[in-house]
């Protein structure tokens, strides 16, 4: 058995490097040729924890790159392309979905079955109303469609991929359960089949019902501000202990904690695009779901007031700290820390100066426009800065800052 898996960022290359690491043959393909010649070079293009070990054990051993696709009985092909729009990033974009159905489809391989295995988030009904059409079209028998929802995390995806409790499966019919069922038979996690749509729905529930525990959190922090001489920290941690609804072994208390808001590329477009979805193919309006929306949005000009009210001195020098949107991954997709520097900007603060242990590179890049500086080490930003606004919870933050330094420290996370 070979398995193709169209895709290569963290989603797609964790899924290949955990199958060829269970001793499957897998072959990845992606059309960005810089991506594929830093693989080549056994080096992960973007910062995921344990992945680069991995790539160089399993590199043109079970896994290869690029590779000329052979003949085989059953065609497996796992689509993991991004679905993240350039221009307007808070809604899905199909448009690489469909490229990637349409290049498969042309293929002339000879086969008796070819199973398309789509990973790449899309709202409810995509498989039904653009992909299965498409497949109708080409004329061509013996393709099946299963969707296949991931719910890897930034920073941890290897861990999540191997410690999952369940993954879900939507199919269209049981012959094809044998098949999925054989590819992940050595690992752990029970597989819940189900249909399509169902499936699709399952991914944007979950993600949800996270956008939702965050603009929850966060408006009640707004409200013991407004109260005054409440320990936020402490509320949420004893909140957090009740048993009735959190555990150790779970990992809602991250999201069920006050911060900067949800950012990143999966749960702003997915929360946007199942509004659009309900709206288009329901006409229903979720009106709760768009108040978590319009929260989340307006949440950074509450921050930036806070901020006005602590710093009154605008040309003193601000250190940033952190500009991912979240520790363990160089990921600015959705960053927090681009919108709060936006407005501070915008309040007349001149100084800024940012740091980040993996996320400096890629923060420049895709913020041009915001024109501060940076600061590699991060001993310097410490000491130099009039004042520190945490922003990105890594962990090297809770290392450094103790003492005296905590009295300059504007902690967005309540983490230190």
């Amino acid at each position: 058995m070979i398995v193709n898996i169209y895709g290569l960022g963290f989603v797609g290359l964790t899924t290949s490097l955990a199958l060829a690491n269970k001793n499957i043959k897998v072959v990845g393909y992606d059309n960005d040729q810089n991506k594929i010649e830093k693989l080549k070079n056994k080096k992960i293009p973007f910062y995921e924890k344990n992945l680069n070990q991995i790539l160089k054990k399993q590199l043109n051993k079970n896994f290869a790159l690029n590779k000329k696709k052979i003949n085989q009985s059953f065609d497996i092909n796992f689509i993991c392309v991004g679905t993240q729009d350039s221009k307007k990033s808070e809604l899905a974009n199909t448009k690489s979905l469909v490229n990637c159905i349409k290049t498969i489809l042309n293929e002339k391989n000879k086969f008796k079955k070819k199973i398309i295995i789509i990973r790449s988030s899309t709202p409810p009904l995509t498989t039904e109303k653009i992909i299965l059409p498409l497949i109708k079209k080409s004329k061509k028998k013996n393709i099946e469609i299963a969707y296949f929802p991931e719910f890897l995390a930034e920073g941890k995806a290897w861990k999540d991929f191997h410690n999952a409790k369940r993954i879900v499966v939507g199919i269209q019919k049981k012959e094809t359960k044998k098949i999925i069922s054989n590819i992940f038979k050595d690992f752990k996690f029970n597989i819940l089949f189900t249909n399509l749509r169902t499936s699709e729905f399952i991914k944007y529930l979950t993600n949800s019902f996270l956008s939702t525990m965050i603009s929850f959190s966060n408006e009640y922090r707004d409200i013991a501000i407004a109260l005054k001489n409440i320990n936020i920290k402490e509320a949420f941690k004893v909140f957090q202990s009740d048993p009735r609804w959190f555990s150790k072994n779970n990992n809602f208390n991250y999201y069920t904690f006050p911060g900067c808001g949800y950012g990143g590329s999966c749960l702003p477009k997915d929360i946007n695009s199942i509004i659009e979805t309900s709206i288009k193919y329901g006409n229903y309006e979720p009106k709760i779901l768009k108040q978590v929306t319009k929260y989340n949005k307006n949440i950074f000009s509450t921050i930036s007031k806070n901020i006005n009210k602590e710093i009154k001195n605008k040309s003193d020098p601000i250190g940033i700290l952190g500009l991912s949107f979240k520790p363990e991954t160089d990921d600015v997709r959705g960053s927090p820390s681009a919108i709060i520097i936006k407005h501070l900007k915008m309040n007349g603060y001149k100084n800024l100066i940012a740091h980040d242990p993996k996320a400096i590179n890629n923060f420049a890049s895709s913020y041009p426009n915001l024109k501060i500086k940076y600061e590699n080490n991060l001993d310097k930003i410490l000491q130099g800065s009039k004042k520190l606004i945490l922003i990105t919870s890594w962990n090297i933050y809770k290392k450094k800052i103790s003492g005296n330094l905590k009295t300059k420290i504007i902690d967005l996370r309540y983490f230190l």
